[in-house]
């Protein structure tokens, strides 16, 4: 995303562009540094053109004219190992949460605090993705704030850049699957055994073994089927053991309510199936209900974006309403007949908030939040008080069709006038 602000420095060919005036609303001026030339356009028409390749960025106005610079900024490498990128995620919860709560870099009792409630968050979650990372000390977490912020805020530059060396296990691979095997059988179930009761049966199972087939296994310590026991998330083991709605109970994190301060602060997504159907204009045969995708802020309750198609939620229907909420809409009002107010908002927040589906955990959709250098905040299940004012938007969209109409007939009508 452009911010047209002071130090905003534009290429247009081989002669250089600085930022010097926002007019009003829609209107912005450059200034051409060869010249001093003053060029005054639109929004619009300026983030088109950079679009379309008449403009480029540059990263600063102190560049001699004709010496290439690096106007191509650093992008998100295209092919990251998974582990890789499950490791600069799982940094940059700490990191975004140092940001966002504004603890100093040299703080390092609050960065604990910080880390406790993190940790405990991410053990706390049903994904397994950061469950084998360990908990970082404080200054681990400030340098990885400060590699963050000097590198322009890019949430890949925490990466970790050494090869990835798998720990050896110093026991047998055997004895390895028989351990997990009767955990899985005897520990995480229902009423399922104590830690040393499955010890008992792994000794147990160890001497049969070794008796039947000749075989010289070693048997692993209690202290070693207690860490591996330790090493298992939290949640699955109480769920396994005493049940989902026990684990979820105790293990599930929940939001205290809105505490949005500002615009753009808090942006609520959501996504539903419009109660209309559409009909082929030539034929009369219904091609479907169309799926609309909001996004609302919380603060003012002003719509952002939205994106109708008959496609389903997926990442690129969400992806393609995020980015006409980031987009200047100037142009898109001009081409609406008669219209009588402006969309006037534009650019990135802070903080999105939707919901636990599929297409919004997908490693893609997390890069695009990467790159927009914003955060992603996922809503309790079955909580949707949490994000009541895009639920309450999405049924007053459905009831719009219905609202200046006594029949369905009168909705047919004004169909066909159409």
């Amino acid at each position: 995303m452009i911010s047209y602000a002071r130090g905003l420095v534009l290429k247009h060919g081989d002669r250089l562009m600085v930022f010097k005036n926002k007019l009003d609303e829609h209107r912005i001026q450059f200034e051409y540094t060869d010249n001093g030339q003053y060029v005054t356009e639109t929004i619009g028409e300026n983030y088109r053109a950079i679009k379309s390749g008449k403009y480029t960025l540059s990263q600063s106005p102190l560049v001699p004219i004709g010496k290439k610079d690096d106007e191509k900024f650093v992008t998100l490498p295209s092919h990251i190992p998974p582990k890789k990128e499950a490791g600069v995620a799982y940094k940059n919860k700490f990191i975004r949460a140092a940001i966002r709560e504004k603890i100093p870099a040299c703080s390092l009792p609050k960065l604990r605090v910080m880390i406790e409630r993190v940790y405990a968050e991410i053990q706390a979650s049903e994904s397994r993705e950061f469950q084998h990372f360990p908990k970082r000390s404080p200054s681990a977490v400030r340098e990885w704030v400060r590699t963050y912020k000097k590198n322009g805020s890019m949430a890949y530059s925490v990466v970790d850049k050494r090869g990835i060396r798998k720990a050896q296990r110093r026991i047998a691979s055997k004895v390895n699957d028989l351990l997990d095997e009767l955990l899985q059988k005897h520990y995480l179930k229902p009423r399922g055994e104590t830690v040393r009761s499955t010890h008992r049966l792994l000794e147990r199972e160890i001497r049969a073994i070794n008796m039947n087939e000749g075989e010289d296994l070693k048997c692993p310590s209690l202290s070693t089927l207690n860490r591996r026991v330790q090493e298992l998330p939290k949640m699955l083991v109480d769920r396994h053991r005493y049940g989902s709605a026990y684990a979820k109970n105790k293990w599930r994190y929940s939001m205290h309510g809105d505490q949005s301060t500002r615009i753009m602060e808090r942006v609520e997504v959501d996504h539903t199936m419009l109660d209309i159907w559409i009909l082929d204009p030539i034929t009369g045969l219904p091609l479907g209900r169309p799926w609309v995708t909001i996004l609302i802020d919380r603060y003012s309750g002003y719509i952002l974006g939205l994106h109708v198609s008959f496609y389903g939620p997926s990442a690129s229907t969400i992806a393609s309403a995020l980015r006409m909420s980031i987009e200047p809409k100037d142009l898109l009002c001009q081409a609406i007949p008669g219209l009588q107010n402006s969309w006037t908002v534009y650019g990135v927040a802070e903080l999105y908030v939707m919901d636990n589906g599929k297409e919004m955990h997908s490693h893609r959709f997390r890069r695009i939040g990467w790159e927009l250098q914003t955060d992603f905040v996922y809503n309790p299940v079955r909580q949707p008080w949490l994000k009541a004012s895009i639920e309450r938007t999405m049924m007053e969209v459905c009831r719009i069709p219905f609202l200046h109409t006594t029949s369905n007939d009168d909705f047919d009508i004004g169909l066909d006038q159409q």
